[in-house]
């Protein structure tokens, strides 16, 4: 199913929770066994407060996991970390996860969107820099054959 359903797609997006889940592993290895991939490029997504806290304390093991539990993988890297509906600028534009150094995107609250969502607003965030860092990822992934994102 996975074969037909990613027939000619460059980006995959999944919503999950923060760290590794049984259903998480099984989903990246269905995408992996389905289109040959051996690495996974992650962007994490979380909002300010606890959820990032929880992140935060998630990430330096999440790669690992990924390795672990889904055998096609070779190679798992996060990508940036998003922190969506931020109220107060974050003293951070970079975090260290094993090592390496991550980009932090912040995407400022706005409550129109709240419940109203994009299509139905007239104020959208500047996502100018979540944009270019997805369309590098896909440029790059074009020149390797080899990409697969997973937004969290």
């Amino acid at each position: 199913m996975y074969s037909k359903a990613l027939k000619d797609i460059e980006v995959v997006i999944t919503d999950n929770p923060p760290g590794m889940d049984e259903i998480t592993a099984l989903e990246t290895e269905g995408y992996h066994l389905a289109t040959g991939d051996s690495s996974c490029n992650a962007i994490f997504v979380t909002t300010p407060g606890l959820a990032l806290d929880i992140t935060l304390s998630r990430l330096s093991d999440t790669c690992e996991s990924l390795l672990n539990s889904v055998s096609p993988l070779s190679k798992a890297s996060i990508k940036a970390l998003v922190v969506n509906m931020v109220r107060t600028r974050l003293e951070m534009d970079r975090i260290s996860v094993n090592g390496k150094e991550v980009k932090v995107i912040q995407i400022p609250f706005i409550k129109e969107l709240l419940f109203n969502g994009f299509a139905n607003s007239s104020v959208t965030p500047d996502l100018t820099e979540l944009i270019r860092l997805v369309e590098n990822e896909i440029a790059e992934s074009r020149r390797t054959k080899n990409f697969e994102t997973i937004v969290r």
